[in-house]
């Protein structure tokens, strides 16, 4: 266990970042013109910006751990969409088994 809860925390840490690098990349690639940079760079700041005030362990507004986990898996899920709308099926599914996999064995470990 002195090895695996730090490698399933770090794992967890790289899918949050993994994320909101799939709503940039879909927000780069789904509209045209100026709108594209901006939007590649709102949706993953929207993004953060809920994560960091209910998901994060030092959210503002703290939230139980059961919801927590499914807002977790649910921002996993539209970060999968996200994957999937821009024409990267299977990346977006490995990324969402991954992601789902791992945060589901932290709270199994109660990590």
């Amino acid at each position: 266990m002195a090895i695996l809860g730090p490698f399933l925390l770090g794992v967890l840490f790289l899918s949050e970042l993994f994320v909101l690098g799939a709503f940039g990349y879909w927000g780069f690639h789904m509209v045209s013109g100026f709108s594209k940079y901006v939007l590649c760079l709102v949706a993953p700041l929207l993004v953060a910006i809920f994560w960091g005030m209910l998901l994060s362990p030092k959210a503002s507004i703290p939230i139980p751990i059961s919801l927590r986990t499914l807002l977790q898996l649910t921002v996993f899920a539209a970060g999968a969409f996200a994957l999937y709308t821009s024409g990267h099926s299977k990346s977006a599914l490995i990324f969402f088994l991954i992601a789902s996999i791992d945060l589901l064995l932290i709270r199994f470990f109660r990590l």
